[in-house]
């Protein structure tokens, strides 16, 4: 197998913390060998170690190809040619909003919710900024307001111990909507076409 054909690489959350303190193992291998590559991680919490590979011709995507600390491929061939990637987990999911609508179009003194949804542990506390409504609970994924009076936007922020990520949603008054109605009583048809100009009179009369 070609020596620049297989890398590895160390990704860690450095929470609780995680430890890697390398991988074991000749990374180069001839074609047909067997190949067994180690992750040494340790943290206070047992870590959960993913092996990843970097999809060919797709840089930045990867696909899982084992779990544990222990990578072994047997009878090694060309496709498994690639980078690796060692990734250690203790447990803590990092925070992230996972689904946020950033905009909105309303009339005014409608009411309106606007809802962030998150992903972490530890458990989350959510916090929207500008709340100030004394009917208003601020420490909610949900936000309601009872009467949108003017433009503005509402930062909602999602933490716990090990992070934090935050979203803006922009709330737009509707502009007046003005309905026009048209009507043609009479118009002159020839050869199954409109008169042209017979029409245009009948519009600029209306």
């Amino acid at each position: 197998m070609d020596e620049q054909s297989t890398s590895n690489k160390i990704i860690s959350h450095k929470q609780n913390p995680i430890n890697i303190s390398g991988i074991r193992g000749e990374p180069t291998v001839l074609e047909g060998e067997n190949l067994q590559l180690i992750c040494e991680a340790s943290s206070q919490v047992g870590p959960n170690i993913t092996w990843t590979k970097e999809k060919p011709g797709n840089q930045g995507n990867t696909h899982v190809v084992q779990e544990g600390k222990v990578l072994t491929i047997t009878n090694i061939d060309r496709i498994d040619a690639g980078n690796y990637t060692c990734t250690a987990y203790n447990g803590f999911d990092p925070v992230k909003i996972v689904k946020f609508q950033t905009e909105y179009i309303v009339y005014v003194q409608q009411s309106l919710t606007l809802n962030c949804q998150a992903e972490g542990n530890p458990p989350l506390t959510y916090t929207w900024i500008p709340c100030n409504d004394p009917e208003q609970l601020c420490n909610n994924n949900s936000l309601d307001i009872s009467q949108v009076l003017n433009d503005a936007s509402y930062i909602c922020r999602v933490a716990n111990l090990h992070g934090h990520d935050t979203k803006t949603a922009i709330v737009y008054i509707a502009g007046n909507v003005i309905n026009v109605t048209i009507a043609i009583t009479s118009e002159n048809c020839t050869d199954e076409k409109y008169n042209k100009s017979s029409l245009l009179r009948k519009l600029e009369e209306e």
